[in-house]
């Protein structure tokens, strides 16, 4: 069985009209999930550990993030997850714990990356790297304001 590809073609972005996520992933349902995941790890501090966005994942698939929608747990991993490790937009970063009861001083947390762009887009026309351009500074963006 043929499964389409998740991720849009370079001439299928519009990013005057799209958050980060729409632009990202072509599915809707598939944006929703990320657009989801964006806005709980803003809430809670840019950081979430592995056992937080497993509780996330969970509560996704069970719709109680958002009234009427849910998302399966292991699309969650398998599609917007590791898409956006992949792509480099979130890493399994290392934190310094001093008040760790363990003695674990150090835990690992998702966190957003902020994307290494110059101020001005690439010259040229429309290419790859004005795209990745594009979608590294929306997503920059995404996290400042």
């Amino acid at each position: 069985m043929n499964r389409p590809d998740q991720l849009k073609p370079l001439n299928g972005f519009n990013f005057g009209k799209e958050d980060i996520c729409a632009v990202i992933f072509s599915h809707r349902k598939t944006a929703v999930a990320c657009h989801c995941f964006i806005q709980w790890l803003k809430s809670n501090r840019n950081e979430a550990s592995r056992g937080e966005v497993s509780s996330f994942a969970r509560d996704l698939a069970n719709g109680a993030i958002r009234e009427g929608f849910r998302y399966r747990r292991e699309n969650f991993y398998r599609t917007v997850l590791r898409k956006l490790v992949a792509f480099g937009f979130i890493s399994l970063q290392g934190r310094y714990d001093a008040s760790a009861k363990s003695k674990r001083k150090v835990r690992y947390v998702y966190a957003p990356v902020h994307q290494p762009i110059p101020k001005r887009a690439p010259l040229g026309g429309r290419s790859f790297w004005r795209l990745a351009w594009k979608v590294a500074k929306k997503w920059n963006e995404e996290f400042e304001g």
